[in-house]
């Protein structure tokens, strides 16, 4: 089910109008997703109803996020626990999407450096990017900026100083 939500959630999104944004979010809740036609011709609500009465468990699909980037970007993505993959399809109760862009030529990992910065959007839920211009908080716990939070995989750095450390800026991320 997972699989075949994804990649009809995909096709829906690859006919969405282009723009010139350097990433595009879509995100559809409950009621879109419900109506969207997988490519048998019948609707993720049918599916998820067969797939319902055939297991006798309960399941819904709430919601996707849908990010599209410019060529110069890196989407990177983790879902936990575990980050299982089945087909190209992260498995897990939530995850987080992240797009990066090289601002420094260093010869770093782009898969892992976003692996990990998506572990800590997934993980510390920040709620933007933040910037120079934003003020870091007074109480740490409460920082809801990306750049300015403690950096969940070596708490001795700030975020901004592991990506400063590889080269690489935080251009916008989804999570959840």
């Amino acid at each position: 089910m997972a699989e075949l939500a994804a990649m009809t959630i995909l096709k829906y999104a690859e006919k969405q109008q282009r723009c010139n944004e350097p990433v595009r979010k879509i995100g559809l809740d409950v009621d879109q997703l419900k109506q969207l036609n997988a490519p048998d011709g019948k609707s993720l609500g049918d599916h998820v109803a067969l797939m319902v009465g055939t297991l006798g468990e309960n399941a819904t699909l709430r919601r996707a996020m849908v990010l599209t980037a410019a060529p110069n970007l890196y989407l990177t993505a983790y879902a936990h626990p575990s980050g299982q993959q089945k087909n190209n399809v992260l498995l897990g109760k939530i995850g987080g999407i992240v797009a990066l862009r090289q601002s420094t030529r260093k010869d770093v990992n782009l898969s892992d450096v976003g692996k990990n910065i998506c572990q800590h959007v997934v993980g510390m839920n920040p709620k933007k990017v933040g910037s120079v211009i934003d003020e870091p908080s007074i109480n740490p716990e409460e920082e809801s900026c990306l750049i300015y939070q403690d950096y969940l995989l070596d708490e001795s750095l700030q975020v901004k100083d592991f990506l400063e450390e590889n080269g690489v800026e935080v251009v916008d991320f989804c999570n959840r």
